[in-house]
């Protein structure tokens, strides 16, 4: 993919460290950049309400953001405390069903406005992720996971398949998450695309020193894009650099969150729209499939213990590209997550560390 990042200076410590951030060296301005693998540039588009220009304030955002999702909580609660006191009364007591029916209808009401509250979190997703990832939980949902998966994996390192790793590269990622988590989150890399072997036309990559890279020259449309959209990027390259999918096991599992059957009429749609194809193999790249699936995380400002539910996956189709204006593969993993593997993909975004 491909991000333009402008002219974007180092931050100080001090500047980058937000709640729960890591404290270290991000480039420019609340953002940073590294796309996932290389996706072109033409599937990215400006957001309408943000000149590449305008200042991105992130800290003072989350706050109004805050402010409304509590005021909606605090209605819910409200909602179910009635109904809760309803279903207390004694038994005997005329129950007015109008009344209940109406507060269950409420808190149907609230409960949809709940996720359209949480929705778009304008803070920074780096420092997000960063959260979610050195939580306790997702360290233990990692080692969970590796240890399953590592049972599919071969011991002897020379009986093992090329696009395969042995027990030992999923034992040593066990034994050093909590250093490479902060490895990854201490800085950012920053420069020409042909420093990281690829072209401007890209966002960035995984960086030369496994950290994600931000390219200097990187160009949409001739227009950088915004603070907030690199900052998005950023956090998908990051997750990359701390995440493979070597198992034939996990490989297996992240895949079936996809319907395979329809990536040839997505290519057809894409064909029609005027797009180039995508490679099959890209699409359902577990890799790939995971460090969006963080996206929608992001989307929502979730932590490590939230859960992530249909209603989440129903309002990502709808929003998700409008409200971000940057479309990085989103929509072809949302075209090939049919109704058929809609319950796998809410099993693995939840079940993984991602």
């Amino acid at each position: 993919m491909g991000f333009e990042s402008g002219n974007i200076a180092p931050k100080s410590k001090s500047e980058t460290a937000q709640i729960n951030a890591p404290k270290t060296d991000f480039i420019e301005s609340s953002s940073l950049d590294g796309v996932y693998g290389n996706v072109e540039e033409e599937n990215v588009t400006p957001t309408e309400n943000q000149s590449p220009n305008e200042q991105w304030e992130p800290e003072k955002a989350v706050i109004e953001y805050n402010h409304l999702k509590e005021g909606v909580s605090q209605r819910l609660t409200e909602v179910e405390h009635k109904l809760n006191n309803l279903h207390l009364a004694e038994e005997g007591t005329d129950l007015d069903e109008t009344e209940i029916n109406a507060l269950i209808a409420e808190r149907g009401l609230i409960q949809r406005e709940m996720i359209a509250s949480s929705a778009n979190y304008p803070g920074d997703w780096t420092n997000l992720l960063y959260s979610r990832l050195s939580d306790p939980a997702s360290k233990e949902k990692f080692i969970q996971r590796r240890t399953e998966a590592m049972q599919y994996m071969e011991d002897d390192p020379s009986k093992v398949a090329r696009r395969e790793k042995p027990k030992s590269h999923y034992q040593d990622q066990i034994n050093s998450y909590d250093t490479d988590v902060e490895r990854v989150f201490s800085r950012t890399e920053f420069g020409p695309a042909e420093t990281f072997g690829s072209r401007g036309n890209n966002l960035g990559n995984m960086g030369n020193e496994n950290v994600g890279a931000v390219f200097s020259d990187a160009k949409h449309k001739g227009s950088p894009l915004t603070d907030r959209q690199k900052n998005i990027i950023e956090a998908h390259e990051k997750g990359h650099c701390l995440r493979d999918f070597a198992s034939p096991h996990d490989r297996r599992e992240i895949q079936g969150t996809i319907d395979q059957g329809v990536i040839a009429e997505l290519n057809d749609l894409r064909k029609a729209n005027g797009i180039d194809r995508i490679a099959p193999t890209y699409v359902s790249d577990p890799m790939e499939i995971a460090e969006r699936m963080a996206q929608f995380k992001n989307y929502f400002g979730m932590g490590a213990k939230d859960t992530f539910t249909k209603p989440h996956l129903d309002h990502i189709r709808e929003h998700y590209v409008s409200d971000t204006g940057l479309d990085n593969g989103v929509s072809d993993l949302l075209y090939v997550v049919t109704p058929e593997t809609e319950g796998a993909f809410l099993d693995v975004i939840n079940k993984y560390p991602i």
